[in-house]
């Protein structure tokens, strides 16, 4: 019965109704196949006992040897009262949060690698998320409070990747391996004249402080080197995403599911091949937790997520590949479910484009010297 409930809306065994993909080529993702958004990313969204303590006390997430981020510096030795209030900045991490970090990642690579910081107010932020503004036009102030935490949560949060840099030795360069550490994303802080004492430089202690500043200049810290190549279709993909409602689950599960499938490495093939995973693969990478009950609303959320996705834009089409639904046990079924194969075609550059262009209107990105329009979808 939990296996037909799960299935109701399911509408996979039609060969006809799948699209034609011949075009996909080698502008397939992955979008992000560089490893430091991604760990950035799952150590924001995973659970939190993932993360782990160094010898000195400090909170990490990866793998020390190659890349990982740190809440603070890494290189501080915090003490025990720090810890304590580190590991709880850590707890307060969430989906909300990484929609924060997609729509800085998105406003920072739609500027111009010399141009300066982009201004960013939290109420753009609020707007782009679809929080509702009250009777006089504003947002609440605790939702203003709660979104400009998260911006200067991210700020806390440091990247550390191997580099490569070229130095002087004889009369030749000589590569030289390093570890480059900064912040995840670069905050400037934005203090009008009744903030502070006027003459006064504004303490960082100003952020905690009862009146609470709103404006920032953003940018994404050295480890975002590598992204800066990404074209404007990237944009669209982060923005997309960013503006799910992650408080519904289906939402929720289809920007886990979408960041996944940026960061898995893709096969590149000529002849169209469409990605294949597990089930339960999938779910693990897109660190979804498995539900303990009601198996059968998990798998619909799920599998509607992969619509919603589909509808735009983000996939062509997914299926089950050899999928059985009459084998599938009246109970206990989840673990068979998981262990089936799921095809997902994902577009090239040029059809995502065309996709998320149809029927929604551009973001506008307001400079400080200027305002710049990308093809952001809404």
């Amino acid at each position: 019965m939990g296996a037909e409930k799960a299935t109701k809306k399911r509408r996979r065994g039609s060969a006809g109704a799948v699209p034609q993909t011949a075009n996909v080529d080698n502008d397939m993702l992955p979008y992000l196949s560089s490893v430091p958004a991604e760990t950035a990313l799952q150590g924001i969204i995973d659970d939190k006992s993932r993360w782990k303590q160094t010898a000195d006390g400090g909170y990490f997430y990866g793998d020390l040897a190659r890349t990982f981020v740190a809440m603070g510096d890494p290189r501080s030795q915090p003490t025990a009262d720090q810890q304590a209030a580190t590991f709880n900045k850590i707890l307060e991490l969430d989906d909300s949060a990484a929609q924060t970090f997609l729509y800085v990642m998105a406003r920072d690579l739609a500027r111009a690698a010399d141009a300066p910081k982009s201004r960013l107010h939290v109420n753009e932020l609020l707007e782009f998320k679809g929080y509702k503004r009250h009777a006089k036009g504003d947002f609440f102030p605790q939702t203003k409070r709660d979104e400009q935490r998260r911006l200067v949560q991210l700020s806390d949060i440091w990247v550390a990747v191997n580099d490569e840099i070229q130095v002087q030795a004889g009369t030749r360069l000589k590569a030289k391996k390093i570890k480059l550490i900064s912040r995840l994303v670069e905050l400037e802080i934005e203090a009008e004249p009744n903030d502070a004492p006027s003459n006064a430089p504004v303490p960082m202690a100003f952020l905690s402080a009862s009146t609470v500043p709103y404006a920032f200049r953003v940018s994404l810290g050295g480890w975002a080197k590598p992204y800066r190549a990404v074209s404007t279709f990237m944009q669209a993909v982060l923005a997309t995403i960013g503006q799910y409602d992650a408080t519904r689950e289906t939402q929720r599960y289809a920007m886990r599911l979408m960041l996944a499938i940026m960061f898995m490495h893709l096969p590149r093939d000529g002849n169209g091949a469409q990605p294949s995973w597990r089930v339960g693969e999938l779910l693990d990478k897109a660190r979804i937790e498995l539900p303990k009950h009601h198996a059968d609303r998990f798998r619909q959320y799920v599998e509607d997520a992969l619509d919603r996705l589909q509808r735009d834009g983000l996939v062509i089409h997914w299926q089950y590949e050899g999928a059985d639904e009459s084998a599938l046990p009246g109970k206990r079924w989840l673990q068979k479910w998981l262990e089936w194969d799921l095809s997902i075609a994902v577009p090239g550059a040029h059809m995502l484009a065309a996709a998320t262009a149809v029927d929604r209107p551009s973001l506008q990105f307001s400079e400080i010297n200027s305002s710049l329009e990308v093809g952001l979808p809404l």
